[in-house]
Formats: structure tokens, sequence, C-alpha cells
């Protein structure tokens, strides 16, 4: 366990690292975003928006996250805060006098790679498809590309050591209210547990500068 507790408290005092969150209408292939959470490991909000997914929030998805059509009508949609998304998983470098390259930041998250990501990924495709690009599948993964991802879910899960019946470890909860910027908080929580550390009191900090600041159960 010293490796997880190594590698835990490596992510929790990087600075580049931010913690994404999605909430959406459905775990399916079809699944919409209607939340975006995105917070630094000193718990700065750089991205914490309720998204107009274009379609009815079905019920069962209302029962998980709380977020109803009357929440998200007059939010905009996806591709109106790909820019600020952006903004937020991107790290800047000064190089040279007034040059300044910029940088996909480590992402991390719960369950992040085998479920963010995907979705991030279909509605990144259907962003470049209306903005007219050749091939937009390709420059979904061309963005999603200049980040690297991270899930916390499975080493958390092997931390707690829970036997599954189906061999390994099972998969844990991440325990949050299920809403954007409140989950990316209890991803931190999760990884001061296994870093040994105590579990932050600090709130949620307004929002920040990204560029100027140095299965059913894994939901």
């Amino acid at each position: 366990m010293a490796g997880l507790a190594a590698w835990a408290a490596a992510l929790l005092d990087d600075p580049e690292v931010v913690v994404l969150d999605l909430e959406t209408t459905g775990l399916g292939d079809d699944a919409r975003i209607v939340e975006i959470g995105v917070v630094t490991t000193d718990r700065r909000v750089l991205l914490d928006s309720l998204v107009n997914p274009g379609v009815p929030m079905p019920e069962e998805a209302t029962r998980h996250n709380g977020i109803t059509d009357a929440m998200l009508a007059g939010r905009p949609g996806f591709d109106a805060l790909v820019g600020d998304l952006t903004h937020a998983l991107t790290r800047r470098e000064v190089r040279g006098v007034g040059r300044v390259e910029l940088f996909g930041r480590r992402v991390v998250g719960w369950n992040v790679k085998e479920f963010d990501r995907l979705v991030l990924r279909r509605e990144l495709a259907g962003y470049y498809l209306r903005q007219g690009h050749a091939d937009p599948q390709a420059s979904a993964e061309a963005w999603l590309s200049t980040m690297s991802w991270e899930d916390v879910m499975l080493p958390f899960s092997n931390w707690c050591g829970e036997p599954s019946r189906h061999g390994g470890y099972r998969w844990q909860k991440l325990g949050g209210p299920h809403r954007g910027s409140a989950d990316c908080l209890a991803v931190l929580d999760r990884l001061a547990a296994v870093a040994g550390r105590p579990a932050a009191v600090l709130p949620a900090q307004p929002l920040g500068d990204a560029l100027t600041s140095a299965e059913e159960a894994a939901r």
C-alpha cells in the first residue's frame, strides 16, 4: 500500500493536476453531459456549470443527480462551454519574451478514463461535426490527447481491499452528491485517505483561472 500512498500524495502535491467530474443524462452510449466540474488539488473551482443537453432529462438520471429540466432551461449547451473547458484543462508556460505555450493538464477523476473521457469524446465529436471538421472523431481524439487521464476509482478500491465475488477487489462508490464540483472535492478526499492525510476541511475556493495558476457502482 506504500506505493498507492505515494501515488496519491504525488497527485495531491502536483499543482498541475485537476479533477474532472461530469454529470450526464445516463450511463449508456447516448449519454449527454448536463454538468461539468473541474477543481484543482488546492480546491479552486476552475469550472462549475450546468449544461443544457438539448434533450429531456430522464427521470432515472434526475433521481441519481437531482438535476431537472427546469434547472437546465436557459443554460449553455456543450458547444458554448468548449472554450471554458479547454481553458480549465490547460496550463501555460512562458517560453522566452512574450511567448506562451499551452499544455494539457493531468486530469484525474472517478472512473474518468472509462466513463467521463468517453462521454467527452462523443460530445467533442458532435461539436467538431457542427464546426465542419472533415474528421470529427479524429479532432475529438486530438483534443483529448493533449491531456493525460488517470483514474482514482480503481486504485482507491484496491486500497480499500474489499474482495469481490468476481475476483480482485470490489469497486467502491465515490460517496459524493452526484454533482460536478462537489464530486471533484470528494475525489480529493479519497486521495487524501489513500495518502494518509486528513480530509480537507476547507470548502471549495472561488472560481480561479486555469491558465494563470501554477458501471453504476462507479458513478
